[in-house]
């Protein structure tokens, strides 16, 4: 989320979801980490940010909304939370999430009913599969509680890459000037750039708007996740996918998406 108190063009750049490293190392030593405490940290980039800069209060957000356009990026829940585990849990790419990718293996595997049909042995599989992270997550919202910052105490698993929207953004206090979807990026953003009156600021001419097509492409090996979904999707069972919706149903429900298309991917 983001709200402009005065537009200002960079802020607007940072804050589009294109496929850049989330937070760099360079860049958490430029908020103030020696180099040396950012090798031996178990925390997470992004909790590391936060304790720098963290997110604004609810009181900040209504205080400064009067005289800002601020808006929120959204993305369907479930093609956010495949996302996060193809970028964070397989595979074993971020150093960080080593460590609970290694717990939900010793905490799921040969624990859980595989989806009928996609058994397999699993003595080979080092990084946990999306059936174990999707129960991590369940076993996570079942434990969780909500601090007052709006972040989660108990098991470490509600990560905030993949924690609904409601939790964290404030949605439902906060009332956004544009709620724009990944799916519609291009025309949203030009929407947000003209109502914000930066497209000079951008460089943009008139006339630009909406000749920029561009989809939100995931880096994780093996194609977008949009195109994948039905891989990952057919090795639930309907208990793992309806305690996932559970989980997810406001977000679906203040976004407008809808969970059907998930519930044809189960396996028969």
């Amino acid at each position: 989320m983001l709200h402009f108190p005065s537009i200002a063009a960079q802020s607007f750049i940072s804050a589009s979801p294109r496929r850049n490293p989330l937070i760099s190392s360079c860049s958490l030593q430029t908020a103030g980490y020696k180099e040396q405490y950012l090798r031996r940290s178990r925390k997470s980039p992004l909790s590391l940010a936060r304790e720098k800069f963290p997110r604004p209060s609810v009181q900040q957000l209504k205080a400064a909304l009067p005289k800002s356009l601020s808006f929120l990026i959204v993305r369907d829940p479930f093609e956010r939370l495949l996302s996060a585990y193809r970028n964070k849990i397989e595979g074993f790419r971020h150093k960080f999430y080593r460590k609970m990718a290694r717990e939900m293996i010793s905490k799921f595997r040969f624990k859980t009913t595989p989806a009928p049909g996609t058994h397999r042995s699993l003595n080979n599989e080092k990084s946990p599969t999306f059936s174990e992270f999707v129960s991590w997550v369940i076993e996570s919202a079942r434990t969780a509680k909500k601090n007052k910052d709006g972040g989660y105490t108990g098991i470490p698993g509600f990560d905030e890459h993949w924690a609904p929207y409601f939790r964290f953004c404030t949605p439902c206090a906060v009332n956004f000037t544009v709620i724009a979807k990944m799916e519609t990026l291009s025309r949203d953003e030009d929407y947000i750039i003209d109502k914000a009156g930066i497209a000079s600021a951008l460089g943009r001419k008139p006339g630009d708007a909406g000749t920029r097509p561009r989809e939100a492409v995931n880096a994780a090996i093996g194609g977008r996740t949009a195109d994948v979904l039905p891989r990952y999707f057919q090795t639930l069972t309907r208990e793992q996918l309806d305690a996932l919706y559970e989980i997810y149903r406001l977000d679906f429900e203040m976004f407008g998406y809808e969970p059907a298309k998930y519930y044809d991917m189960l396996p028969s």
